[in-house]
């Protein structure tokens, strides 16, 4: 139960660093390009697609 527990909180630390990263690039994006059409992928979406594939939904 407790290496259990441990993996579940260590996925969920990288989770949330990848989480992080993307949201900074998403941010530098939108800075860098100044209302340009392009669009950087959402982050919150990166994720959900992240943890359902962690999960095995996908």
């Amino acid at each position: 139960m407790f290496i259990q527990l441990q993996a579940f909180i260590r996925l969920t630390t990288l989770f949330l660093a990848a989480c992080t990263v993307l949201m900074l690039l998403s941010i530098y994006e939108d800075i860098r390009l100044l209302g340009s059409e392009r669009t950087f992928l959402d982050p919150l979406q990166i994720g959900f697609v992240m943890l359902a594939w962690w999960r095995g939904a996908l």
